[in-house]
């Protein structure tokens, strides 16, 4: 038994039954934690010490996840609104940060089959440019 918002008195018009989980839930809710607990949880997911490195999930186990998430509709088909779209398009990285993320990407070579993928993937767009560069023309 639980009071309602957990206030006031234990009267018949103040209660509701509920189990112990959903009342903690209730208690809990809104409740954000602290800058040390994420800092601890953060720093539990890095390194050597995630209990996850190096593991991949076995394909049976990949298609029990798959099935849970059957009908997950958490942020589908989400779509950011204008204000949003602006405030991303108008974001700068810093020289800083560019350097760094040119940097962490110098010497990865592609696979032959990512580069296939690649040249196939531009030529497709090359071929749309032109085509849309084709239709202007024609109603100028």
């Amino acid at each position: 038994m639980a009071r309602f918002g957990d206030k006031g008195p234990y009267a018949p018009w103040n209660v509701k039954i509920i189990t112990v989980e959903e009342n903690t839930r209730e208690a809990n809710l809104g409740r954000k934690h602290g800058s040390v607990a994420r800092a601890n949880m953060s720093t539990s997911h890095i390194g050597k010490d995630n209990h996850q490195l190096g593991r991949k999930h076995s394909l049976q186990s990949r298609k029990k996840i798959s099935v849970a998430l059957i009908g997950n509709e958490n942020a589908l088909g989400y779509k950011h609104t204008d204000e949003a779209k602006t405030k991303m398009r108008g974001r700068k990285f810093s020289p800083e940060h560019c350097m760094r993320l040119s940097q962490s990407h110098r010497g990865k070579e592609h696979s032959l089959e990512t580069k296939i993928k690649m040249h196939s993937s531009r030529m497709r767009y090359l071929k749309h440019r032109r085509r849309c560069d084709e239709e202007k023309k024609e109603t100028i």
